[in-house]
This record gives C-alpha cells, sequence and structure tokens, in this order.
C-alpha cells in the first residue's frame, strides 16, 4: 500500500527524521482521490464530493453550529457550562448533493479518520470527534 500512494518503506515508524504529516497528507490524498473516483463510479447518478479537511459546518446537518461556536465565543459563561469547540474538520469527508435542491448545502455522507499509527490518545481523539458529530447532527441518523 505505502508504494502504491507514494509513501517511501525505509523509514522507521516513530523516528526523529520521519516527516509523518507528508505520510499523513499522503494518505488523505489517496483516499481522497479513490473515494471521489470509486462513488462516481459505484452511484453515478448522485453527485458525490470528497474532500480533505472540510469543516463539517459546511454539510447541511452542521449548518447550525456555526452559530452555536458563535454564541459561545461571545460569551465565556456559556463556553465554560456548554465548552466548546464544535468546528470539526475531519481528515477526508465525503459529501453527497441535495437531490431536491442542487442550491443547498450538501449533505455529510461519510467523516474519515486517516492514521498512519494508532496510539491511544489519537484513537481518543477520533472516537471524541465523531461522538461529537452524532450529538450534533440536526437531522437524523441512518441505521
Amino acid at each position: 500500500m505505502y508504494e502504491a500512494i507514494g509513501v517511501p518503506t525505509d523509514r522507521r515508524a516513530g523516528s526523529l527524521d520521519d516527516d509523518s504529516s507528508d505520510s499523513g497528507s499522503t494518505l488523505e490524498k489517496a483516499l481522497e482521490s479513490q473515494l471521489r473516483s470509486a462513488l462516481r463510479a459505484k452511484d453515478p447518478a448522485r453527485t458525490w464530493s470528497a474532500h480533505r479537511h472540510r469543516p463539517v459546518t459546511d454539510f447541511a446537518q452542521f449548518l447550525h453550529l456555526s452559530e452555536v461556536q458563535r454564541v459561545l465565543d461571545k460569551n465565556p459563561t456559556l463556553r465554560a457550562t456548554f465548552g466548546g469547540d464544535y468546528q470539526i474538520e475531519t481528515d477526508v469527508c465525503v459529501g453527497v448533493e441535495n437531490s431536491s435542491d442542487r442550491s443547498a448545502p450538501e449533505f455529510l455522507h461519510a467523516a474519515i479518520s486517516s492514521k498512519w499509527t494508532i496510539r491511544s490518545d489519537r484513537v481518543q481523539n477520533v472516537r471524541h470527534e465523531f461522538a461529537t458529530l452524532v450529538r450534533t447532527a440536526a437531522a437524523e441518523h441512518p441505521i
């Protein structure tokens, strides 16, 4: 897999000279490209998009979170009570066009976290991000 997406295999994981951001970017770009082509081939009747680091507030289910964040930013008491960073940006996301209103924001179809290595702190962050997505979506979730 490394060779297929252009990541050198001669680097040791966690070495000081390892620029993991390059590896991570390469993986994200490969995922983005693969998702774009695979989804279009699998279901050409729908308009799909795949993006790296797109905020979830760009999608229909999460538009309201921008306003929530603005209110929290202006009010320290509310921010302390409700916590606060609702600006989630996943590594790669998949959107699908709203078929009933093409001018409306896309629906978030998938949010993908891509990690070369699994460390407990990073895994917990992923769990927290996706729990927040589920909890804050304004639409129902498919079962």
